[in-house]
């Protein structure tokens, strides 16, 4: 795989894999036969070709695709193994390698199987739930309610901390937008304990929508069931994928429109982590009159300008059907907009808060500079990432640190590093050891990376951010002095990704910066005395 990388790399074809996905996700899907698509993707039949193609790239063209396509490169024959349905097998051939084979086709057939496979559990597990439901005491309704998808128990409120929890359902609770007379919050974390923030209740809750619990609900669900699962059997015999995929996505779309409205919750709210498939019961709840809000946790989203211009906006943004998106800025509303068009209705809502901590940080100067970067993975893990843009290599990590080290101690500044993630093992060596090199220094501190970064900010005078992170534009919105460093000169300064920031480039420009800086507010000290 990093044989084939280097070969992209030296030819000058880095962005091969870019350029492959986006005519991928361009491509029109070929229809299958003139089934009732309503009566099997019900409200979101509309979508029904879109949300074929969000899940087939949300499932197929990770990183698994990416490291094929690498180690392809290093075959005599360019040959891939991989599942691919037949339209992308032709569009990936168009770009020299061979795909379109026999143990691909079975491949393909194979992994049709499997979500035949997934749907049959989901409408078993549907309607046992039901049956069982039948004898249990009826859910309370969900009156005032939101759930929130894909958290963990960092994005929960911690009741044991001391200062404001930044989590996203504290942001959520205090958001002027929020559902009226907010009463509950549910959640997808596991294993967590029932809690009230102020007055509303936060529990967990296994599925976003509850169990079938009327008889004649159950009974209806099998009936569909039933028909639907022959046409997926037509559809497989007839070498069709479109409802043998999203069969089970759309029995819980079913099992949604049988709900009534008071079972579900106001508010659904869904985050950039999971921007491509909207699942089908969204629709049907939209439908009964919840509410689906996708909200944006952060701002790096979007591909650097270059020196010829902006470059193709990578990773299928452009196929996404949400109806409506929190955003942070103009800039980022703008960026929606570019991906989708008047397609959603958007929110302006500021910097929106997505986990917390109770860890305790350490004394820090008042005009210690915050430095903010994201960790350079491991070779291999980085290079499978198929990016076209080199800048977050070790190198340029390692460089970015260096440079503002240096800078800082001569103006005998404390330098604060919060790394972006834990990533463990996948840290590139070389940038650990001089994390570990410049932890002997005084003028060097670092803190555990799941601190929230506006209570670091909060703390510190001064933050410089690595390239185009979001902590950039908290510490605009929280009123300190903030900027973006690029240690290679190679980011354009009126990059729209930077949202206003001023960008400083190279060593010799931030040297410059902190003497004006630091100079100006001694003599601010100075003369107020």
């Amino acid at each position: 795989m990093m044989r084939g990388y280097r070969i992209l790399r030296s030819s000058n074809r880095l962005d091969l894999i870019i350029n492959l996905k986006e005519d991928i996700t361009n491509l029109s899907l070929s229809s299958p036969l003139n089934y009732p698509k309503i009566y099997f993707f019900g409200a979101g039949h509309k979508f029904a070709e879109l949300s074929v193609k969000q899940f087939l790239l949300h499932r197929l063209l990770g990183i698994d695709f990416n490291k094929e396509l690498l180690r392809a490169l290093n075959r005599p024959d360019l040959e891939i193994y991989y599942p691919l349905p037949p339209e992308w097998r032709l569009v990936i051939e168009k770009y020299g390698f061979k795909t379109n084979t026999f143990p691909n086709r079975i491949r393909w057939f194979g992994y049709k199987l499997l979500f035949i496979g997934y749907g049959l559990v989901t409408v078993a597990s549907t309607v046992l739930l039901g049956i069982k439901g039948l004898f249990e005491a009826t859910s309370e309704l969900h009156k005032n309610s939101a759930y929130f998808h894909g958290l963990t128990n960092k994005n929960l409120p911690n009741a044991t901390m001391v200062e404001e929890s930044h989590d996203i359902i504290s942001w959520y609770s205090k958001w002027i937008g929020r559902t009226p007379g907010l009463q509950s919050v549910f959640h997808s974390v596991r294993n967590s304990e029932i809690t009230r923030l102020e007055d509303v209740l936060i529990n967990y809750v296994p599925n976003e929508v509850p169990s079938l619990q009327k008889s004649f609900q159950i009974l209806r669900f099998i009936l569909w069931s039933l028909q639907s699962f022959t046409i997926c059997i037509i559809d497989l015999l007839s070498s069709g994928y479109w409802h043998v995929l999203l069969w089970g996505e759309a029995a819980r779309a079913f099992k949604t429109k049988l709900q009534n409205t008071n079972a579900l919750y106001n508010d659904y709210l869904f985050h950039n982590s999971w921007y491509l498939f909207r699942p089908l019961w969204t629709y049907e709840a939209e439908k009964k009159g919840s509410r689906i809000l996708f909200y944006f946790y952060s701002t790096n989203c979007e591909s650097f300008k270059t020196r010829d211009g902006y470059p193709i906006q990578a990773n299928s943004w452009q196929i996404m059907t949400w109806s409506n998106f929190l955003v942070w800025d103009t800039y980022q509303a703008d960026f929606v907009k570019r991906a989708i068009g008047n397609k959603g209705a958007i929110f302006i809502v500021g910097p929106i808060w997505f986990q917390s901590d109770n860890k305790e940080i350490p004394y820090l100067p008042e005009d210690s500079v915050a430095v903010f970067d994201i960790q350079p993975h491991r070779d291999s893990r980085y290079q499978s990432l198929g990016l076209e843009n080199n800048f977050f290599t070790p190198e340029t990590m390692n460089r970015f640190l260096l440079d503002i080290y240096t800078a800082a101690e001569k103006n005998k500044v404390v330098v604060v590093l919060k790394r972006k993630r834990n990533i463990g093992k996948l840290v590139n060596n070389r940038y650990q050891m001089l994390i570990d090199r410049l932890k002997n220094s005084q003028n060097f501190v670092t803190i555990d990376s799941d601190i929230s970064a506006f209570r670091l900010i909060e703390r510190t005078s001064v933050v410089i951010s690595i390239p185009f992170t979001s902590t950039a534009i908290i510490a605009k919105e929280m009123g300190k002095v903030s900027i973006y460093y690029d240690p290679t000169g190679e980011i354009q300064k009126d990059d729209r990704a930077a949202h206003g920031i001023p960008v400083i480039s190279g060593i010799s420009e931030l040297s410059n910066w902190f003497y004006d800086y630091y100079n100006l507010q001694e003599k601010s000290i100075k003369s107020y005395h």
